[in-house]
Formats: C-alpha cells, structure tokens, sequence
C-alpha cells in the first residue's frame, strides 16, 4: 500500500476533464479521513474463487471504519502493467473483515469500474458472504438479468491503469 489516499473518481458519462488532483489535496484528503475515524485496512487481500491475482504494479488502498455495531469499508484498486487478475469471481477479505461476527443482514454496498481505454463506467454491488467481500454486476449481459461475479473478463477484460472502487456498510454482532 502506498502512504497516501486516492480520491475516488466520480462514476458518470464523462469525467475527461476532470483536473488532476494536486499531492497536497491527496493528503490533505487522507488526514481528513484519518480525522473521521478511518484506519488504513492494512491486511486487504484481493483473491478469486480458483486462481488468486497478482497486484504486481498495481495499487490497492484500502480503509474501514467502525460506527456503532456496523463497519463501513472502502477499497481502490489500480490496475498496474504486470497485474494479473486470476480466474473466477473475485473477492476482498483480511482482518479486521474476516474476523467479525456477522449478524447476517445483508451488507449494503455498490462498486464502480472504470475501463479506462473504453472510456467506460459501471456499476455493480457489494454483499457480504461469512468472511469476504464479493463484488457483483447485475443484469451483466448473457446472464439473462442474473448477478454476476466480478471476474477478469466481467464487466470487461481488465488493463493497466483500469480502475476498480468498492464501498460497503454491514453490521456485525458484539
């Protein structure tokens, strides 16, 4: 993980234009978050269902935050030129995640991949399955309307400098 927190890009038809944030307002930006009550979730594991990905190059910066009996996560991955995205639906899981006591509500949470030489955005959910995080895309094309996993080829077939965000909120038991 690096030492400093990525500005989330906003998921919509044309983001082109947006200026490039300055490395003071990156910091600025992680102090403020640091000041809300977020920790660096240092133990973040990428993996998938058959054969785990490579970060490589790649950056993945992770948060999370306890309020009351709910936990709220937050995950940035940039694809770098030697990642590899490893076969079957994809998965983010580590402490403190892993070790809650889930109630079994369901978790609440949405994703965003940005397919940067497409100029592409999508949208798709977050549910929490015993110890992991699992991000879905709904009504993926071929599913016949069904919810589908995030793989390397889904939404589309990942590439450097491809952006993946999740964010999820789920309670847990004391």
């Amino acid at each position: 993980m690096t030492d400093r927190l990525r500005i989330p890009v906003p998921f919509g038809p044309d983001v082109s234009g947006q200026a490039a944030v300055e490395e003071s307002q990156l910091v600025d930006n992680r102090v403020r978050r640091l000041e809300r009550g977020w920790h660096v979730w240092d133990d973040a594991t990428w993996t998938a269902t058959t054969t785990n990905p490579v970060l490589g190059n790649g950056s993945l910066e992770a948060w999370y935050r306890f309020d009351d009996r709910w936990m709220e996560v937050s995950v940035e991955l940039t694809m770098g030129s030697t990642t590899t995205y490893g076969s079957g639906t994809w998965r983010f899981s580590g402490r403190p995640v892993s070790d809650l006591p889930y109630d079994g509500l369901p978790g609440v949470g949405w994703c965003g991949f940005r397919d940067v030489s497409a100029g592409a955005y999508y949208l798709g959910q977050v549910i929490y399955l015993s110890d992991q995080l699992a991000p879905r895309i709904p009504n993926y094309a071929g599913s016949n309307g069904a919810t589908v996993g995030t793989t390397s080829t889904a939404p589309f077939t990942w590439a450097s400098t491809d952006v993946f965000n999740l964010y999820a909120k789920f309670r847990y038991r004391d």
